[in-house]
């Protein structure tokens, strides 16, 4: 089943696309999809989520599931340019560049409902994210790329030697 659709509709016999009712009216700019949930953003900045909300990955401030995407209520008044999905998190890029998270961090821990800022990005220009699997990528307006998150190729960063022993990138480091 698919836990982010209006009905719970099984994909092996969907006939076709169904529309999403709670975003009528909204002119949508980008979606993402993550590991059982979307993410939208609207063309005045606003932020929505459905589908599974394990881990608190919709941002809805609970772990319930929507089947009809609603506004992320923690940032409704902060305009976004951009929004990712990863596995069981998600992202959002505001319009003065900074980066707020939510969901689960990859320690295998109910991770926070509510959008949290990405503090040690503040300031520093980022105009890109890209979420993966426990991992992110922020890239910033010089060209400078950071990572945090599930730490498991920390060698492809290039941080090998400098966080060895851990599974985790807590703070975003600069490779």
């Amino acid at each position: 089943e698919s836990q982010g659709q209006r009905k719970r509709v099984q994909i092996s016999k969907a006939e076709r696309p169904e529309l999403l009712e709670s975003l009528v009216g909204h002119k949508i700019v980008k979606v993402d999809a993550g590991h059982q949930h979307m993410i939208a953003l609207d063309d005045g900045g606003h932020v929505y989520a459905c589908g599974f909300g394990g881990y608190g990955r919709l941002g809805l401030k609970d772990t319930h599931n929507r089947y009809e995407p609603e506004i992320v209520q923690t940032l409704a008044h902060i305009q976004c340019r951009d929004v990712e999905a990863g596995a069981d998190h998600s992202l959002a890029l505001t319009i003065t560049g900074d980066v707020f998270w939510w969901g689960r961090d990859g320690t295998k821990t109910d991770g926070k409902g509510r959008p949290q800022p990405v503090t040690n990005l503040s300031g520093i220009g980022v105009t890109k994210l890209s979420a993966g699997r426990g991992f992110n990528f922020a890239l910033t307006s010089t060209g400078q790329v950071w990572v945090w998150g599930q730490a498991m190729f920390k060698e492809c960063y290039g941080l090998g030697s400098t966080i060895a022993g851990t599974s985790m990138i807590h703070s975003p480091r600069l490779i």
